[in-house]
């Protein structure tokens, strides 16, 4: 996620990820959970403009990123 100010009060986020159509992976994620509320708390900021990099804008989230992530992650058991 890559993050710039066009002009004072607008700043551009942009999804950067255009080998696999700028699909979140969870480092993408995290970076935009992080950024929100800084964004938000941020006075000097009006506008946000979110796009992605290249041609596609985002073709959603990156599941082979998640699974790669989780796959060493025990399930939890569930509660009687």
């Amino acid at each position: 996620v890559l993050t710039e100010t066009i002009e004072p009060g607008i700043v551009c986020v942009t999804l950067s990820n255009p080998a696999r159509r700028n699909a979140l992976d969870l480092d993408m994620f995290e970076g935009l959970a992080a950024l929100w509320p800084a964004l938000s708390d941020d006075p000097s900021v009006d506008a946000v403009i979110l796009r992605g990099e290249g041609d596609a804008f985002s073709a959603g989230a990156d599941l082979a990123s998640h699974l790669d992530r989780r796959a060493g992650v025990q399930p939890r058991q569930a509660k009687a």
